[in-house]
């Protein structure tokens, strides 16, 4: 199982502050860590092995790449399923709380926005301010040409989100509205 590459990926995403791997120096035992973000274009199977074509959604990747293997796709994140038997019906409180721990994993969001509107937005949690703040969410659907792809979450306005294949949403009712008014 291998990421195979049309174009060469020599540098993380500016946000993440990673340095650019110097590929002269790359020799065979090294170990490398890699995570790209991308929306998959194509899938193939054939005899059982999964290949993925993936357009990526990063800022300084460029080209497509190729994900190679079933159990390697298997190891992807994505904030696109969930198990509709496992949600988790939470308060304000609970729900912005798990919000806070998923910042490095895709997320799906559904918040309130100051005009009233619902917005679903998919992405990745870049800083938090705390429970009683806001999140800014690199929203990975805008093309990456986009002058800014951050968008404000504020905590007390999320609805739902989906992360690790789990859905987190607002209890209904009474007590729930109540828990959020202390929030």
């Amino acid at each position: 199982m291998t990421v195979a590459k049309e174009k060469s990926i020599t540098a993380a995403a500016p946000s993440q502050g990673a340095e650019t791997l110097d590929l002269d120096t790359v020799k065979v035992g090294d170990m490398l860590q890699m995570s790209y973000w991308g929306i998959v274009r194509d899938k193939q199977t054939r005899q059982g092995e999964t290949s993925l074509q993936m357009e990526p959604v990063t800022p300084g990747i460029s080209g497509e790449f190729f994900v190679n293997g079933s159990e390697l796709v298997k190891q992807a994140g994505s904030a696109d399923y969930f198990d509709p038997e496992s949600v988790v019906k939470c308060n304000q409180g609970e729900l912005v709380n798990y919000f806070l721990i998923v910042a490095s994993l895709p997320v799906t969001v559904c918040f309130t926005k100051q005009n009233g509107n619902q917005r679903v937005l998919r992405g990745r949690v870049i800083s938090a301010s705390g429970p009683l703040g806001q999140s800014l969410v690199e929203d990975l659907d805008l093309p990456i040409s986009m002058r800014s792809r951050i968008r404000t979450v504020i905590h007390r306005q999320i609805n739902w989100f989906v992360a690790n294949g789990l859905r987190y949403e607002l209890k209904t009712g009474r007590r729930a509205t109540a828990a959020a008014r202390q929030v």
